[in-house]
């Protein structure tokens, strides 16, 4: 048996799996969405594949037919009928077996799909059933089942008629009810508080993410972090890889990254506009930043979604 604590210190990096490498191989029609995937409801998967990774997205998995066998961090998790679970980019996973009848209904959605908007940037962070520090799956009685597949019937029914960007507006806003209604029954569940925290550690690196989306439009130094937190850098980093399994620097890049795909997706400034709204010292150096952290450049990322802004 792998134990996953041990393999993390083994192996200093795990491979992390896109959205769009998790269902490439699924039984399903040939699907052309980089940042969510509403599973069929008669999907099965194979073959196994067994690789240790993290996922850059977010998981809704319910079990409706057979079982599937998800190492989750250190413990072993059998979806079967009626079991709910809910992992997230934090989450070490690995697929360990299944039966041949395994069927599930499955939301996956990257942060950049559901916040499209600078403003809610840790939106999904204070939803606690998502989060490595409690138990993250649930069996759900009748009426909650009826509630959770009342909304995946919803989606499913529009998942193969998108062509427009109100509809995909419409799946956003499913998908933002299906994760409030999932809160809801996990919350019950498990007894939690939706603001519940447990640990100093945890309670800490609430406060430094609500500080980086408070300054990272100007300021990306840790040390300015570890000053604001009254911690030496050195600290910083120690909490925060223990508390998330990452270190402080990729919450930093991963919010002026973010909120910078939402400033490109409005089309309303040039990006050397967007750029000066940034800790960048140039136009170069965002760009540099930029294609480091999404893997294309910001003029390359407007034409991917369609938008060319006359003063790019």
């Amino acid at each position: 048996m792998i134990n996953i604590s041990k393999y993390m210190e083994r192996n200093k990096q795990i491979p992390i799996f896109k959205l769009s490498e998790m269902v490439k191989d699924i039984d399903d029609y040939n699907w052309s969405f980089e940042d969510y995937y509403i599973s069929s409801d008669n999907v099965t998967y194979d073959p196994i594949d067994k690789t240790i990774f993290r996922p850059d997205f977010y998981a809704l998995i319910l079990g409706t037919d057979g079982w599937m066998d998800i190492r989750v961090n250190d413990e072993i998790v059998r979806i079967d009928k009626n079991i709910f679970l809910a992992v997230g980019p934090d989450h070490v996973l690995q697929r360990v077996a299944q039966s041949e009848d395994c069927k599930t209904r499955t939301i996956l959605f990257t942060k950049d799909f559901l916040v499209n908007s600078s403003n809610n940037y840790f939106f999904l962070e204070s939803f606690n059933h998502f989060s490595i520090h409690f138990q993250n799956y649930v069996t759900l009685n009748e009426e909650d089942m009826d509630k959770i597949m009342d909304l995946y019937t919803s989606l499913l029914t529009r998942r193969d008629r998108v062509n427009s960007n109100l509809h995909i507006e419409v799946i956003r806003n499913l998908i933002i009810s299906y994760v409030f209604e999932s809160a809801i029954i996990f919350y019950k569940e498990l007894r939690i508080d939706a603001l519940q925290v447990h640990t100093r550690s945890v309670v800490f690196t609430e406060n430094f993410k609500k500080m980086v989306f408070e300054n990272c439009l100007r300021e990306k130094n840790l040390q300015f972090y570890a000053d604001s937190l009254f911690v030496s850098p050195k600290h910083l980093i120690k909490i925060i890889k223990t508390t998330t399994g990452k270190a402080p620097g990729h919450f930093i890049n991963d919010a002026i990254a973010s909120i910078a795909k939402v400033q490109l997706k409005k089309n309303k400034l040039s990006i050397s506009e967007i750029a000066n709204s940034f800790p960048f010292a140039d136009l170069q150096s965002f760009s540099k930043f930029f294609k480091r952290q999404v893997g294309i450049s910001p003029l390359q990322y407007r034409y991917k979604l369609g938008l060319k802004n006359i003063l790019d």
